[in-house]
Formats: C-alpha cells, sequence, structure tokens
C-alpha cells in the first residue's frame, strides 16, 4: 500500500466516523462522548463547551477524555464539570477500561504539569484504588456498539 492510498483510507474512516458519531477533528475524543451519549442519556454539548461534553437529564455534567492505548488522559484545564468520565480503548475500539470519578476527587489526585499549563490524570491501578472513583468498565462494554 502506497502512503497516498493510505491517507485515502484513512480519510474515508474519518469520514464515515463523522457520518455516524463525530463532531469535530478529535475522532476518539468525539467517539467516547458517543459513548457517554449511548450510556446516560443526555445531550452533547457544543465542541465549544468550556469544560463539559455531556449535560444529563438532571443538569450533571461529564467531562469524557478517552485515549487509546495510553493512560494519561488529556488534559483538564477548568474544573466547570460533575464527574471525569475517563475511558481507555484498545485498537480495536473497545473498552479496556472506564471510570466514573467526581471532580473534587479529580482535584485531589490530578497532577499539574506547568509546560502545558494543564491538570493530568491517569488510568491505573492507583486511581482505581482511589475512594470516590467508581469502575464503570463492564457497563460501558455492555453498551459499546
Amino acid at each position: 500500500m502506497s502512503a497516498s492510498e493510505a491517507y485515502r483510507q484513512y480519510q474515508e474512516a474519518v469520514a464515515a466516523c463523522k457520518c455516524i458519531f463525530a463532531r469535530g477533528g478529535n475522532v476518539t475524543g468525539d467517539y467516547g462522548e458517543h459513548l457517554v451519549k449511548q450510556l446516560y442519556g443526555g445531550e452533547l454539548l457544543p465542541n465549544s463547551h468550556k469544560s463539559a461534553d455531556v449535560r444529563l437529564g438532571d443538569g450533571t455534567l461529564l467531562q469524557v477524555k478517552t485515549r487509546v492505548n495510553k493512560t494519561q488522559l488529556g488534559g483538564i484545564r477548568s474544573w466547570d464539570f460533575d464527574y471525569l468520565i475517563g475511558i481507555q480503548l484498545n485498537d480495536d475500539a473497545e473498552v479496556m477500561l472506564a471510570v466514573r470519578v467526581p471532580v473534587d476527587v479529580c482535584r485531589q489526585i490530578a497532577g499539574y504539569a506547568s509546560h502545558d499549563n494543564k491538570f493530568v490524570i491517569h488510568l491505573n491501578g492507583v486511581l482505581l484504588k482511589t475512594p470516590g472513583v467508581e469502575n464503570v468498565t463492564e457497563e460501558f462494554r455492555q453498551c459499546n456498539p
């Protein structure tokens, strides 16, 4: 396969994702938000929303961070949400780990990356043992279309 063929296939895949769920340039992030909406319901907030990605029917705000084969979630620069939903996928888009973390717990466990002016959280065993952190992996696996 040539580089141009690979790039064409990549563009076709991105276009297909945009027809089904993707809303912007971060297909992985959009897929995670799609999974969260499938599981919890609610409404997807505009990409321009400052801190949350999904608003549930009761007003609860969810910040969604999704990674493929990595434990460090995307940066947090604002705390205007109620829960962080962290999702780790494998290369086949299967949910390997998913957690639901209250914002006050996020503030306690997040490390600060001064060079990027952001807070970071890692999906790992230490996180899973932290009081208040809910492992919701099985719920996501069951709803993963």
